[in-house]
């Protein structure tokens, strides 16, 4: 150890030993988590995770007896595949049929637990059903043609495990959540959602609508659901099955959010003609789109002209992401196509132009827009949202700003230099930009985002 090494020990050593001085019994916590009213640790339960939920009931009676409701609400049944297995099983020694009756025994044990226990299928809210094997299935191709995809299960092999997922179903009687995976999604599962009269929310992820299904769907011999609010819809646009899931859409018109997302960078595919024409969404006030399809704007435009209801679009959220490029007349014609809808959350994630056109237009076809969010693409390898150059200076564009009239968010994706971003203009703020009307002011880059307080002073702008 070295002198001055040795002196700064020396030093935090006095220190330590004049805190001593001062307190000489050591502090303890009087306070514990148990002190606290049960409506707050009940309100504690509510808003963390179920793993930290069950860890936090497991330590005294008192925490168990609050968070019981709690540690039960979510619950996942997953035919499991473990991901060591490797894809390439025609090399290995793994007994795959093995391994699958194994997962399905085990499934099947979660399955019977939670019938069998009253307490429990009571409390579940939000339950997760997945299928693990079919994607490694779809994505598995067999070198030698007549050797069978050993990932991909017949239908004997599914039957108890769908009509244990129907009963499971049938027997939650507070379930609020519901998420779907990579599953067949049946005639009676489609009859049992529609029925839950507590359920609000349904996610499908990469499932397939069989034939039969959509037929029936199309027939109008299914029933629909009144009490689904909420419709999430996850598509590979790789695996042209899971397509169908747009067949859903049928049986949910009273549904207030609509979320539809691709994998990755790919774009989904918007839903047959056939079903566009038959899907009306009149409930409709949130609708996200997320890796979208460019060259399909003009038929999306044309579909949303006919969702809604007679008196028109309810939508007050809208979010459209594209990883590529947008030009502003495409998005202008989108935009009109929502003229009628009194729209007071708007995002656009993929602009290729960002003109200043695109800002009046926005402003006069949306004066109640309360939150804006406009992201552009600077090039084709640009696929991601990220602080890039903008086609003008930034207080040109705050010059549009000044028509929006009840606008108080704004985000964008404008790419600002590290000695611009600076607190000159918070400075100018605080003293009612006494200093902006000093004409010996220095003129410089901070002059710039003066102007742009001065010109609108009243909007908090979100730099990113």
């Amino acid at each position: 150890m070295t002198l001055e090494k040795f002196a700064d020990h020396l030093v935090v050593l006095e220190d330590v030993l004049v805190m001593l001085k001062h307190s000489p019994a050591p502090m303890f916590q009087t306070l514990c988590l148990t002190d606290l009213p049960s409506e707050l640790l009940d309100l504690t339960f509510r808003f963390i995770p179920t793993r930290d939920a069950r860890a936090l009931s497991s330590t005294c009676h008192m925490l168990n007896g609050i968070g019981r409701p709690h540690i039960f609400r979510h619950r996942k049944l997953r035919l499991h595949l473990s991901p060591n297995i490797r894809m390439n099983v025609e090399y290995s020694d793994i007994d795959l049929p093995a391994v699958a009756q194994y997962a399905r025994k085990d499934l099947l044990k979660d399955i019977h637990f939670i019938m069998g226990c009253p307490p429990v299928r009571t409390q579940i809210q939000s339950l997760l059903i997945t299928d693990e094997w079919w994607p490694r299935g779809r994505v598995l191709v067999p070198e030698n043609g007549d050797h069978r995809n050993p990932f991909l299960l017949d239908e004997g092999f599914y039957r108890p495990i769908y009509e244990h997922f129907l009963m499971t179903l049938q027997c939650v009687p507070r379930l609020t959540e519901l998420t779907l995976s990579n599953l067949d999604i049946t005639r009676d599962f489609l009859i049992t959602v529609s029925a839950a009269p507590s359920l609000n929310t349904l996610s499908l992820e990469f499932c397939r609508v069989p034939t039969i299904v959509q037929a029936c769907i199309l027939l109008n011999r299914l029933p629909t659901s009144s009490s689904l609010a909420n419709l999430n819809i996850l598509i590979d646009p790789d695996a042209e099955e899971t397509r169908t899931q747009w067949y859903a859409l049928m049986l949910f018109p009273r549904i207030r959010t609509l979320s539809v997302g691709g994998v990755g960078q790919a774009s989904f595919p918007l839903p047959d003609p056939g079903i566009r024409g038959r899907c009306h969404l009149p409930y409709l006030e949130r609708l996200s789109l997320h890796d979208f399809d460019p060259s399909e704007i003009d038929s999306f435009s044309s579909w949303l002209r006919t969702i809604g209801s007679p008196s028109g679009l309810r939508l007050t959220h809208f979010k459209l992401h594209s990883s590529w490029g947008i030009s502003d007349a495409s998005i202008l014609s989108l935009l009109r196509s929502l003229e009628a809808a009194p729209l007071e959350v708007l995002v656009i994630e993929g602009l290729a132009n960002a003109e200043f056109a695109l800002f009046d237009c926005i402003s006069v076809l949306f004066p109640q827009l309360v939150a804006l969010t406009l992201a552009r693409r600077q090039n084709s390898y640009q696929l991601e949202n990220r602080a890039v150059a903008w086609p003008h200076a930034s207080w040109e564009y705050a010059q549009r700003l000044k028509t929006f009239r009840r606008l108080r968010h704004f985000c964008w994706n404008f790419f600002t230099v590290y000695y611009d971003a600076t607190p000159a203009p918070l400075l100018a703020i605080e003293s009612d930009f006494e200093a902006a009307g000093d004409d010996d002011a220095e003129e410089g880059p901070y002059t710039l985002w003066i102007v742009i307080g001065l010109l609108y002073h009243s909007l908090p702008i979100v730099l990113h």
